[in-house]
């Protein structure tokens, strides 16, 4: 009894909740929003039409919220956190998918113009001059395809056009934190070139004190980005953007927190450091005619790291713990899609290629051994990491009543990577070898079909009901 009473009861919430969405429509009073269009299935679509848990941040939005970093953006969106760790590692979660030991990557991708970010070593970008940030939640393997297990966080720059817009903003807090961001958009040749420059500067003094008398703050951070956006318009039918970005961060020693007491000082060599450079750039060429749309994206992307800690003061058993490496990674895109005017029937279909490369010229630690053999010993372990991937996909969305759609999808993709590593072992102070070298390769390759697909309602103008399958993938690695 008490069973059919549940029953029945969610029964009239559910049908109270339908008859509240059919009639939300006809209300005496309507409040009419302006709508938002987002690129979540690589077309520019009304979000009230997208059937996908899909949150957007216009660029009013985020200055509103005062959203300065990606944390500030992962912090509006339910079931997704983020986590700092030492060596500037910023480790995602979302549902529980966190990031992978094996192969460093988030399971949430960021996506600046097209140019992906999913590593989790480098995982920040510039938010200055933003048209506004999408965040799609849940497995985008169709579209995106390796990594976006949990989701991705597309960021889309404002685009130069023929209005002439200039800003210049600057802050001041507490701990000597100071920050200054400045943007102009703007006309070369006016309906034909346009150019967007932006930039931002920030530093803070830290709050946490040093016990070593040669430094008072330990904690400090800078950091500098700037961006340059050119957008070409050949002709009516075609569409260049170029973006172009740098970002340079300048860091102290990290912060240590202790499970049985809070402390705001701690001694720390003067000299800790987390350095990183990284260039990024992408080329979007679009082609539109009367059948399909073509377009090519190309990205490139150079990173530089520089991490260097004095252990002694840890008392952790070792004395220096070191990271420097250099990656690259390229990526290549080819799609044609059916016209984005066009009612009916919509289709997609491409080709995806990706490259990266990451060498770890050092790697490792030196332990604090002089008590057991005279000397203390270094122990470092460089390797050498290149990843390709290769995938075509397709989509077709196909309406089978007026307001009623299915949508099908499906990527093949396949990555190879391929691992050289080598372990040795030194003395700390004359670099003479301790035990033979340590040489090792191995290569390895995984593929997965990625299926998706989606039947939705477009009840009212207002309100879409749908029902979504999608799976994601992450390649396995080497640890």
């Amino acid at each position: 009894m008490q069973l059919r009473k549940k029953v029945i009861m969610e029964s009239l919430s559910i049908i109270s909740f339908m008859l509240f969405i059919l009639t939300s429509a006809h209300g005496e009073e309507s409040h009419e929003l302006q709508p938002i269009t987002v690129t979540a299935n690589k077309s520019s679509e009304n979000i009230q039409k997208v059937p996908m848990a899909i949150t957007a941040f216009t660029e009013t939005e985020l200055e509103d919220a005062g959203v300065e970093t990606i944390g500030d953006v992962i912090d509006m969106i339910p079931n997704l956190t983020q986590g700092t760790m030492t060596q500037g590692q910023n480790n995602v979660r979302y549902r529980g998918i966190g990031n992978s030991a094996f192969t460093g990557k988030n399971p949430v991708v960021i996506y600046i113009d097209g140019i992906p970010l999913d590593d989790r070593t480098n995982y920040e970008a510039d938010l200055v001059d933003i048209e506004r940030v999408e965040v799609l939640r849940g497995p985008q393997g169709t579209l995106y395809g390796k990594s976006a297990i949990g989701g991705v966080i597309n960021i889309i720059s404002k685009k130069p056009d023929n209005t002439v817009e200039s800003k210049l903003s600057g802050e001041w807090g507490e701990n000597e934190t100071y920050a200054i961001k400045g943007v102009v958009n703007g006309p070369i040749v006016k309906d034909k070139l346009f150019l967007g420059l932006s930039a931002k500067y920030r530093e803070t003094r830290g709050f946490m004190k040093n016990d070593n008398p040669q430094q008072d703050y330990f904690d400090s951070e800078q950091s500098k980005t700037a961006k340059a956006l050119l957008r070409w318009l050949p002709s009516d039918q075609s569409e260049i953007n170029f973006h172009a970005g740098i970002n340079q961060q300048r860091d102290g020693a990290s912060k240590t927190i202790s499970s049985d007491q809070i402390l705001y000082h701690e001694n720390k060599n003067p000299a800790d450091k987390s350095h990183l450079d990284d260039i990024n750039s992408a080329l979007n060429i679009s082609y539109r005619t009367g059948f399909a749309e073509l377009t090519s994206v190309t990205t490139y992307r150079d990173t530089e790291k520089d991490y260097w800690i004095d252990g002694s003061f840890l008392n952790s058993g070792f004395i220096d713990n070191f990271e420097n490496y250099e990656a690259y990674s390229f990526s290549q895109e080819f799609r044609i899609q059916s016209p984005q005017e066009r009612e009916g029937m919509k289709w997609l279909g491409g080709l995806y290629y990706s490259k990266e490369d990451k060498t770890a010229l050092e790697y490792g630690s030196v332990y604090d051994t002089e008590a057991y053999y005279g000397y203390n010993m270094k122990y470092n372990w460089p390797s050498d990491q290149v990843e390709e991937s290769i995938a075509a996909f397709c989509q077709v969305t196909i309406p089978i009543f007026s307001s009623v759609n299915f949508t099908a999808g499906l990527r093949y993709e396949k990555t190879t990577k391929e691992l050289n590593y080598k372990s040795s072992v030194t003395h700390a102070d004359t670099g003479e070898l301790m035990a033979s070298e340590v040489e090792w390769s191995r290569e390895e390759d995984w593929d997965a079909l990625l299926p998706k697909g989606v039947l939705s309602w477009n009840v009212n103008q207002d309100a879409m009901i749908y029902f979504s399958i999608a799976q994601g993938y992450l390649a396995g690695g080497f640890k």
